[in-house]
């Protein structure tokens, strides 16, 4: 059973590497099978049809997501931790996920309170969390465009997949477990937004994440594609660094 499994991932991975080079209509069991360097027919017996495939890509990409927002709710930790006036010195960068929408940031407990008004803690309202600064934010911002750039670099063919079988689930509702995997994303940024003193921090949260969408949509398949700096490089994390700082000072004034 152990080797069925992961002989699944293994096609399921191969199929994600060729949506991102062909595209939703290149996924074919022939393809995979090349791609995974498998036995022609290896794919078809385990997923027997093409929509059989495609589901077990999106089930892929749900739990690569999952793998992605715990990774990022444990560096999140790490950056502020609960108790502390700032970032830790050389904490480290929030966990690049994988599926659109996904933006980093640390675990936030809300209160019994209502969101509106304030907490027990210091974090702001709905929240036992010390509350975010200018400091805080910066350092989130750096840790937001590094999630886009590696995005863009070296989980690019994730992205791919990802956008490709996102325009598919909204025509096929066997795929759209995949449009609810940004969901915990959302509530990890109106937590963090929340900390930093955001007035309305669940809608901002999702005009954030909605944001953060776009920036790597236009550096993957957009004019930033052209126009901006090169993936990969400092000047490429700096200017997303700029413009996510500038939303965050927008949304909470800091």
């Amino acid at each position: 059973m152990a080797a069925t499994g992961s002989r699944r991932e293994a096609i399921a991975e191969a199929a994600v590497s060729v949506i991102a080079e062909a595209g939703i209509r290149g996924l074919t069991h022939r393809a995979v099978d090349e791609a995974a360097g498998l036995p022609a027919g290896s794919t078809s017996y385990y997923f027997r049809t093409r929509a059989a495939l495609l589901e077990a890509v999106v089930a892929h990409l749900v739990a690569v997501d999952r793998a992605a927002f715990a990774e990022a709710e444990g560096a999140g930790a790490a950056l502020f931790p609960a108790g502390t006036d700032g970032p830790v010195p050389g904490g480290p960068a929030l966990s690049p996920a994988g599926p659109s929408g996904a933006v980093p940031g640390g675990p936030g407990t809300d209160s019994p309170g209502s969101p509106d008004q304030g907490g027990p803690g210091t974090g702001g309202p709905g929240t036992d969390l010390p509350p975010l600064g200018a400091a805080e934010l910066d350092a989130l911002a750096g840790a937001m465009a590094a999630t886009i750039d590696a995005m863009l670099t070296r989980r690019r063919r994730y992205a791919l997949a990802r956008y490709a079988c996102l325009l598919e689930a909204a025509r096929v509702p066997a795929l759209r477990s995949l449009l609810a995997a940004g969901v915990p994303f959302r509530a990890m940024a109106a937590d963090l937004l929340r900390r930093a003193g955001a007035p309305q921090p669940e809608a901002q949260a999702a005009d954030l994440v909605a944001c953060l969408d776009g920036l790597l949509f236009d550096r993957l398949a957009g004019a930033g594609a052209q126009l901006s700096p090169a993936p990969g490089t400092a000047a490429g994390r700096d200017q997303l660094r700029a413009t996510i700082r500038s939303l965050l000072a927008g949304m909470t004034g800091r």
